[in-house]
């Protein structure tokens, strides 16, 4: 049976659990994170008066709150502190609301509720560790990085890596990440990012890889192929 809904062929579900993505902008969203009702969210935002804060709107801002809460878990360690849910993960960024659900209700509910709504449907249709392309991809594996906080010298010491190894292609971003200025925030000097990579097309530059960064800062690895005909 066809999906309703716009579907993305994946290797795996998304967040390995769950079918459905469920997207939609909401200005004010990132300032939810810490609330779990209107009352509290609008001392929080007078709280947080700082750089330039477009408009929210507050009956938008009180369904999302509402509907959150719905599935807030109350199992031990399930405070809303952490957000902790029952059935699904939700995510905040800026003015941006990302749901991930295996409850084909929950995308009808978003989508009646809400504007602008886009649910996609995961199709697990790839090999694991295989990624497509529409065009042939110009290496042939790419290994992502892993969310961690660095010490100071790794920077260097990776860069000074790549400078020696030039068949190893570091991402844009994980290039501007490493040439990053100093000044910038503690968090973006600090952190690596899972959405940075480094591509190769020989599999021994991996093991090298693995050797000299171990699995701790090395994420997926994946070959890369033109998508089949």
């Amino acid at each position: 049976m066809k999906s309703p809904y716009k579907t993305e062929n994946r290797s795996q579900l998304y967040h390995n659990k769950y079918k459905y993505r469920i997207k939609f902008p909401m200005v004010g969203a990132g300032r939810t994170y810490w609330s779990t009702d209107i009352v509290e969210f609008e001392i929080r935002a007078k709280e947080m008066r700082f750089g330039r804060q477009e408009p929210y709107d507050r009956d938008t801002i009180d369904k999302f709150l509402q509907f959150k809460c719905r599935h807030l878990s109350t199992t031990p360690g399930g405070s809303y502190r952490l957000h902790k849910y029952r059935d699904m993960i939700i995510t905040v960024t800026h003015d941006n609301v990302t749901v991930f659900s295996n409850s084909d209700a929950v995308a009808k509910e978003l989508e009646t509720t809400f504007e602008h709504v886009v649910v996609t449907e995961a199709l697990v249709t790839i090999p694991r560790g295989i990624k497509y392309f529409a065009k042939e991809p110009e290496r042939k594996r790419r290994v992502y990085m892993r969310s961690k906080k660095v010490d100071k010298e790794f920077k260097d010491t990776l860069g000074d890596f790549l400078a020696n190894n030039p068949d190893i292609h570091p991402s844009n971003g994980l290039k501007r990440w490493l040439n990053g200025d100093l000044r910038s925030s503690l968090w973006y000097r600090e952190f690596l990012n899972d959405s940075h990579y480094m591509e190769f097309d020989d599999d021994g530059f991996h093991t090298l890889l693995v050797l000299f960064l171990g699995s701790k800062y090395l994420g997926k690895y994946y070959e890369l192929h033109k998508r089949p005909a």
